[in-house]
């Protein structure tokens, strides 16, 4: 016979309900991590390898150093690439163009602003173009015409501008361009007259433009644009190394 062992009764913890949600498990990797200032971290935005003639940021050419007339680009292969920070508010771009007759190197640096309402950047362009310069030489004494004869001239554009971008909302704004330019005309020397009388010429630009862009256009897809957009703009060009001439 076992003896019997007297019965334990145990009154269960009485619960309380809480009105504060239980608290997750701190993970210890966050608890590690102090914060720190941004640093600047650039990638690729665009890189393009094409076939281009097109005018690169100067739209008007010296008449005297273009023997009078246009000279539009010859065509070349065009290498651009594009760099962006991680948010978005610095942007470098550069492009080499390099004619398929090895006419001239036209190559540019641009350095874009949008950390604030107010964007900015600054462009660097360099362009070189060969072409055919009738030259007429004259007699100093008489003022006669003696003869003429067709040289080759090298004509090489340094162009640096700052440009600044206000926006009212988003479909209206205000831009200003300002730079400096400067032509530089050089002479095969193909003979003696070459080599004594034609000399290298400068000249130098001051360059101005005002714009009142309104574009409130979307682009549902590729090519098709769905609004309405234009733009009022004044321009001002002052020729530097004469002090005395200007147009606009």
């Amino acid at each position: 016979v076992q003896d019997e062992q007297p019965a334990v009764t145990v009154d269960p913890a009485p619960v309380v309900a809480s009105d504060q949600p239980a608290s997750p498990a701190a993970d210890s990797s966050f608890m590690k991590m102090k914060a720190q200032p941004y640093r600047l971290s650039f990638k690729p935005d665009f890189f393009t390898v094409r076939l281009d003639n097109s005018i690169l940021f100067m739209r008007y050419q010296s008449v005297r150093q273009n023997a009078g007339g246009f000279v539009n680009p010859s065509l070349g292969g065009v290498i651009s690439v594009s760099l962006n920070d991680v948010m978005e508010n610095h942007r470098f771009t550069g492009g080499v163009r390099l004619p398929v007759n090895f006419s001239g190197l036209t190559y540019f640096l641009q350095y874009e602003n949008f950390t604030r309402r107010a964007d900015w950047g600054l462009l660097f362009l360099r362009s070189e173009s060969y072409y055919t310069v009738p030259v007429t030489f004259i007699d100093a004494n008489s003022g006669q015409t003696l003869f003429s004869r067709d040289y080759t001239g090298r004509n090489i554009a340094h162009l640096l501008q700052g440009s600044v971008s206000y926006p009212f909302d988003r479909i209206r704004s205000v831009r200003m361009h300002m730079g400096v330019r400067q032509d530089v005309l050089d002479f095969k020397a193909q003979d003696t007259l070459s080599l004594a009388f034609l000399p290298r010429e400068h000249q130098y630009w001051a360059l101005s433009r005002a714009e009142y862009v309104f574009d409130n256009s979307i682009a549902p897809t590729v090519n098709i644009r769905q609004g309405f957009r234009y733009k009022f703009f004044a321009e001002y060009i002052y020729l530097l190394s004469k002090g005395n001439g200007g147009c606009y």
